[in-house]
């Protein structure tokens, strides 16, 4: 009796259908093992509060509101709420409406500035004495767009800073001759603060008799230490027409009468600081 042969499948063949089969095995336990995609809320934090300018008038302040999308797709965001309080007490509240859509773990700043009047801060004259410095506070609310799903993300941080004393100035001296090629005045500027100030840049005048003559800030001065004092130089390069100008106005020799005002500006750490200057020598 003749037995028929059995067919034979190529080896190839055999080690393709393993593959596959391994394949569609692990894909299964994979998508079994992640399972469904769970909704995490995005996370906000200030991840900046500070001052930034100083002035007689008002103190301004940056803020950096930092959101962080959690999410493996986009997140929309409808609108930030915001404001400031001085000693705990509310000041202003404001809107954000620029809001951007958000990359799949992705982030998003929104950088807000705001400035408080010195007029509010005055006010505040028992805080001011019990405290000795300033105590800011900047809070809100981040609103995900309704379709997420999401509740409102609130947030807050808090800053102390030093209540900032206007510098004083005297007048050291003048070299040169207002009639002569180069004429100085020398200014020396008193910090009382406990900080360091560095001077960064000048904008001043010489009246003379009820004209005006541009001072330049020509010399680099190193930093006011706190508490202390230090020179400031500013000089006038004459033109013909300047030197005339003088002579009119009657100058003789080094018994000068004049008044330099102005603005200087000094870098500190806690901003820049906008200071008025106003020195008459009689």
């Amino acid at each position: 009796m003749i037995q028929s042969a059995k067919r034979i499948r190529p080896l190839p063949m055999i080690l393709g259908t393993a593959v596959v089969i391994v394949l569609l095995t692990l894909g299964m336990a994979s998508c079994a093992s992640q399972g469904p995609v769970v909704p995490v809320a995005p996370s906000v934090r200030v991840s900046s509060f500070r001052s930034t300018v100083l002035t007689p008038d008002v103190i301004k302040f940056q803020a950096k509101v930092f959101i962080i999308n959690n999410m493996r797709a986009p997140l929309d965001f409808e609108k930030t709420d915001y404001g400031a309080t001085l000693f705990d007490k509310p000041i202003f509240s404001d809107t954000f409406t620029g809001m951007k859509r958000t990359n799949p773990r992705g982030n998003e700043t929104v950088t807000i500035p705001f400035q408080i009047s010195m007029k509010d801060i005055l006010a505040q004259d028992v805080a001011l004495l019990a405290e000795g410095q300033l105590r800011v506070g900047f809070h809100g609310t981040v609103y995900p767009s309704v379709e997420s799903g999401f509740a409102p993300v609130r947030f807050s941080r808090e800053i102390t800073i030093p209540i900032p004393k206007i510098p004083t100035f005297s007048l050291e001296g003048t070299e040169g001759s207002p009639v002569g090629r180069q004429f100085s005045v020398r200014l020396s500027m008193h910090n009382p603060n406990d900080f360091d100030m560095s001077v960064d840049s000048v904008d001043s005048y010489i009246d003379l008799n009820g004209q005006r003559y541009t001072l330049l800030h020509s010399r680099q001065e190193s930093a006011i230490p706190a508490n202390g004092s230090g020179p400031v130089t500013l000089t006038m390069e004459n033109s013909v027409g300047k030197t005339l100008s003088f002579a009119l106005n009657a100058i003789q020799g080094n018994n000068i009468k004049f008044t330099v005002g102005g603005t200087i500006v000094c870098n500190t750490p806690y901003g820049w600081i906008y200071i008025p200057v106003g020195v008459t020598q009689q």
